[in-house]
C-alpha cells in the first residue's frame, strides 16, 4: 500500500510538471515586433486615467527598491533600473548607463495597472500600481499574467537616469 501511494504521488508530480501549452515557436521567442510611436493613446482615456497618465509620462522612473521573494540578489541587481515613459505611449528601459530595450506602454483596468510591451520580451510586464499622492513615487506590484506575483518595485520620479550607483549615493 505504501508503494502504491508513493507511486501515485510521483506520477502526480511528474504529470503536473508537463507543459501542454502551445507557445511561440523558437524563432518567435525573445523579441516582440518593433514598436510604433504613432499611437494616440491619451485621447482614449477617461479623466482619472489621464491624471495617472500625466504623472507617469514625464522624466525618468528609477527603481530605488526591489523585492523578489526568495531572491535577495535581485534586490541588488535591479536597483538603478529606470523607465522613461513617453506621452506617445513608447518607453525605454535601462539600467544605469545602459539602455536595455524599448517598447510601448498603456494603462489598463481604469489606470490601476500598466502594461509594458518591449522589443525584448524579458522586459514585458503587467504591473499593478500604487502611486504616492504627490506623484513622486510609485510601487509596481507583480501580477499573475507574467508570473511576477512575488515581485515589488519601489520607483521614484527623477529628472535624469542615473549613470552609476554613486550618482544615487549607493555603494557599488
Amino acid at each position: 500500500m505504501k508503494y502504491i501511494l508513493s507511486s501515485l504521488l510521483i506520477a502526480f508530480l511528474i504529470s503536473s510538471c508537463v507543459d501542454d501549452s502551445t507557445g511561440p515557436s523558437d524563432s518567435e521567442k525573445g523579441t516582440n515586433p518593433p514598436v510604433s510611436s504613432s499611437q494616440n493613446c491619451y485621447n482614449e482615456l477617461d479623466s482619472v486615467e489621464k491624471k495617472v497618465f500625466d504623472i507617469l509620462s514625464h522624466d525618468f522612473w528609477v527603481v530605488t527598491g526591489f523585492h523578489k521573494i526568495n531572491d535577495k540578489e535581485a534586490s541588488k541587481t535591479n536597483k538603478g533600473r529606470w523607465y522613461q515613459l513617453r506621452p506617445d505611449c513608447t518607453f525605454t528601459v535601462g539600467h544605469f548607463d545602459k539602455e536595455l530595450s524599448t517598447g510601448t506602454w498603456n494603462l489598463e483596468q481604469t489606470g490601476t495597472h500598466i502594461r509594458l510591451n518591449a522589443e525584448d520580451v524579458s522586459e514585458d510586464g503587467l504591473w499593478r500600481m500604487q502611486i504616492k499622492a504627490d506623484g513622486s513615487m510609485l510601487v509596481f506590484v507583480g501580477t499573475e499574467a507574467y508570473s511576477t506575483t512575488g515581485v515589488q518595485q519601489r520607483i521614484e520620479n527623477l529628472l535624469f537616469a542615473p549613470k552609476s550607483p554613486k550618482e544615487m549615493g549607493w555603494h557599488e
